[in-house]
C-alpha cells in the first residue's frame, strides 16, 4: 500500500478540475480529505469574500441577461420541456445534423 498525500489551493478551479480528474482515474481505493481547521477570523474573511464575489457576480449576471435573453432562455426551455428538441447522442450524429442544413 502507497499513500500519496496532496495539498492544492482548494481556491482554485484548475487545482479542483485537476484533482478531480485524477480521483476518478480509479487510481485510488480510499480517498480522504482533510480541511484544516479554520480560525473564526479566516471564517468571517472567507464569508465576506465568498459574498462580495456573489454580489458582483449578480450585478453582472443582471447586464448579461438582457430582457431580451431571458425571452430567448425562457423560450428555449419551454421548447425543451415539451420535447421540441434535436438530440445527438454521439459525435457522429451531430455532424450528419450538421450536414443536413
Amino acid at each position: 500500500m502507497c499513500t500519496v498525500t496532496l495539498q492544492y489551493d482548494q481556491s482554485s478551479a484548475l487545482a479542483r478540475r485537476k484533482i478531480a480528474a485524477l480521483m476518478a482515474s480509479g487510481l485510488f481505493t480510499q480517498i480522504s480529505i482533510q480541511t484544516p481547521e479554520l480560525t473564526q477570523e479566516e471564517i468571517r474573511e472567507d464569508r465576506e469574500l465568498t459574498q462580495a464575489f456573489m454580489a458582483h457576480s449578480k450585478r453582472r449576471m443582471a447586464e448579461v441577461m438582457t430582457p431580451a435573453l431571458r425571452r430567448k432562455v425562457n423560450k428555449a426551455r419551454k421548447e425543451y420541456a415539451e420535447g421540441q428538441t434535436i438530440t445527438c447522442r454521439t459525435p457522429q450524429e451531430m455532424q450528419q445534423f450538421f450536414d443536413s442544413l
